[in-house]
């Protein structure tokens, strides 16, 4: 196979030369998803189309995923959309394309790479390990006062999550991640003067209260498990020690 060659696509023009190959490569989520109304992703991502030989061979994507840890916020790359064409598959196309993703992203100061796969063998030999955290998960409230927000009610539930209290793996989210959760029909909050609970399909995701207590669900959605790689000089020291001890949660509510 000829070298791979990864071309920034251009966002501002709008998903409409890209969406074949996503739905190609991702039917079992496009199509539902275009059904929808839905022609965009739920945050903020910087798509790549890998080249071969003047073909259009693959996609790839990555987005800024800040969260806090040890009183400081740091700066993931979230890997997400890898995809190659059902004839390119088997050639390398998906190793070439994360190598050179993963050189941009820590060049650009990423202090580290997270992605979700059903398929974590695929990505060992890349430098991704599997992780599962054992922060404790929240507890469920009543089932009674459960609804989708009403207008103007998601300024009030930013609020409550921005003045809630930080734990090891808290997001930092963008207006994207915030619009994908309320738009979702599945998800339903319980909305009070003290705090939120936001729950999908009837599972409790995340609690939080104003000024107090911040909780979340940790893990990925279906099957897909969560692997991390560090960069080349290793976690930054308040990372890897989360990492190691598994106290960093990766919210479920905040999964790419």
């Amino acid at each position: 196979m000829s070298e791979v060659e990864l071309r920034r696509y251009p966002m501002a023009s709008g998903l409409a030369e890209a969406m074949p190959v996503l739905v190609e490569t991702f039917p079992e989520y496009w199509i539902p998803r275009l059904a929808r109304g839905r022609a965009c992703f739920p945050y903020d991502v910087q798509l790549y189309t890998a080249h071969c030989n003047g073909v259009r061979v693959g996609v790839i994507g990555a987005h800024d995923y800040r969260l806090r840890c040890g009183g400081a916020e740091w700066l993931l790359a979230g890997i997400s959309d890898v995809g190659v064409r059902p004839a390119w598959r088997g050639r390398g196309v998906a190793r070439a394309m994360l190598a050179a993703l993963l050189r941009r992203c820590f060049d650009g100061g990423c202090c580290g790479a997270a992605l979700y796969t059903e398929k974590p063998r695929v990505y060992r030999s890349s430098g991704f390990a599997e992780y599962t955290s054992t922060a404790p998960s929240p507890v469920p409230g009543a089932s009674a006062g459960r609804r989708r927000l009403g207008a103007g009610e998601l300024a009030e539930v930013q609020r409550i999550y921005g003045v809630s209290a930080d734990f090891p793996g808290k997001c930092v989210r963008s207006r994207e991640l915030w619009e994908e959760l309320t738009d979702d029909p599945a998800n339903l909050w319980r909305l009070g003067a003290e705090g939120y609970e936001l729950y999908h399909a009837g599972t409790l995701w995340e609690r939080h209260a104003a000024g107090g207590m911040g909780e979340a669900l940790a893990g990925g959605l279906d099957a897909n498990r969560l692997m991390l790689c560090p960069p080349n000089g290793g976690w930054p020291e308040a990372l890897g020690t989360a990492i190691a001890a598994r106290t960093l949660c990766f919210p479920i509510a905040d999964t790419f």
